[in-house]
């Protein structure tokens, strides 16, 4: 702590000082150096409860926009009977951009972007996961079929 201080304009006198009665004082001291040393936040006191909370808004949140593209094989055929195995994929394609979209979308409004931006920056990322992932199964799926 002395060497933060002293890098920040202090003697090393003053910053001996300051580290020796900041240290009388046990609560204040470990949260000066949370945030100082460690450049670490200080928790709230009520931590556990607000990890929660989070917990279980991206628990949701992750079940209910997962659930969307998969819902494209379920609904798709139900009305559309005829439809091959491509035009199925293609369709659960086309809900998974929408979704993505709708999820970028939803997110600018937590921060202080468009709407649109955050909706095509959003699915091009996703979109970009989900076409690795795809070309990372046909691989696999080459390998194991030899």
């Amino acid at each position: 702590m002395i060497e933060i201080f002293e890098k920040k304009g202090m003697s090393h006198e003053d910053s001996e000082l300051v580290v020796k009665t900041m240290s009388k004082y046990e609560e204040f001291f470990v949260d000066i150096m949370m945030t100082q040393e460690l450049e670490l936040q200080v928790p709230e006191d009520d931590h556990v409860t607000e990890s929660f909370r989070e917990g279980v808004i991206m628990f949701s949140s992750f079940a209910f926009f997962g659930s969307l593209p998969v819902l494209g094989y379920v609904i798709f055929p139900s009305f559309f009977p005829e439809m091959s195995d491509n035009e199925l994929f293609g369709c659960a394609c086309a809900v998974t951009g929408c979704v993505l979209f709708l999820l970028g979308s939803v997110k600018s409004t937590f921060c202080a972007s468009n709407w649109f931006v955050s909706g095509v920056e959003t699915l091009l990322l996703g979109g970009a996961c989900a076409t690795v992932a795809y070309s990372i199964g046909q691989i696999i799926k080459e390998y194991i079929k030899t």
